[in-house]
């Protein structure tokens, strides 16, 4: 039985009140886990993906897992980044250095 979105229950948990069911939030997926959900591809052919401000596919990936919304873009609006999974970190102290108050650095 897939059950049926409900964005009230969602609204119910930021309200702080009791929600009808568990609820479900993730801010997002990964691209295999989104095509896996939705049975079909992205149709990215690397990982600098460029999407619109709507995609139908990560829209059916989040109904089939059974999310009460889903993610979507507000704007066009990105930022430059370094990802841990790259060839080349550096530590943080380097990092400072190099690139002092004109960067965040994030962890997790």
């Amino acid at each position: 039985m897939t059950r049926k979105p409900d964005f009230e229950n969602l609204l119910k948990v930021l309200h702080r009140q009791k929600p009808d069911r568990p609820t479900l939030f993730e801010f997002f997926l990964n691209g295999p886990f989104y095509e896996k959900l939705a049975g079909e591809s992205l149709g990215v052919q690397d990982k600098d993906w460029i999407w619109g401000m709507f995609n139908p596919i990560v829209t059916e990936a989040f109904r089939a897992a059974g999310y009460d919304y889903v993610t979507v873009l507000g704007s066009s609006i990105k930022f430059e980044t370094k990802h841990s999974f790259e060839d080349v970190i550096i530590p943080v102290e380097q990092a400072y250095e190099k690139w002092g108050g004109r960067i965040a650095i994030l962890g997790g």
